[in-house]
């Protein structure tokens, strides 16, 4: 007969083995809270647009994005592209003249991000907020869209509504015509 202490020593590693068991298929069951890139609203808003007509990503760096006043480059992974511009100035402007049906502008939102006006060649201005209760990447600020493709200008100025409110631009999205069938 096998020696008492011999039995008592197998028990525990039984359930070691159980309990590992359990925690896997408990770790593999539940879902991963961070979502894909293909899920942001900016890469949403492109794949829509990108089904009907030809769309042109500026990147913050882009020779077509002109930059007025205080404007930082920063570098992050949750940018498009790896970077984006900040502005603290208030009154610093970012202007961007385009031939398309539409517009977006993409950035992050969360508490420390103020507002800004945006202005559209022969529109009425309005006023966008890039605050939310915590940090969003990659969303669409503004957006605009027109049923005919014009040579058309839009102006963001940050309205720097406290010391710490900053506004960013990630990348501005180009809506042109129709894609050819």
């Amino acid at each position: 007969s096998p020696h008492p202490r011999a039995a008592r020593r197998r028990r525990p590693r039984a359930w070691l083995t159980i309990a590992s068991v359990l925690i896997g298929v408990a770790v593999l069951a539940v879902p991963s809270t961070k979502p894909a890139a293909a899920t942001t609203p900016a890469a949403s808003l492109t794949a829509a647009w990108k089904a009907d007509y030809v769309v042109t990503k500026l990147q913050e760096s882009s020779r077509s994005l002109k930059y007025t006043g205080t404007w930082v480059r920063r570098d992050s992974e949750r940018f498009l592209g790896g970077h984006a511009r900040t502005s603290w100035d208030r009154g610093a402007r970012m202007t961007v003249t385009f031939t398309g049906t539409g517009i977006a502008i993409i950035g992050p939102t969360n508490p420390l991000r103020g507002k800004a006006r945006i202005s559209v060649t022969g529109e009425k201005t309005r006023t966008v907020s890039a605050w939310s209760a915590k940090y969003r990447s990659q969303q669409t600020l503004f957006e605009q869209t027109w049923p005919t493709a014009k040579r058309r200008t839009v102006t963001i100025t940050v309205l720097g509504t406290t010391r710490d409110t900053k506004f960013t631009i990630d990348a501005v999205v180009v809506r042109g015509s129709q894609s050819p069938d």
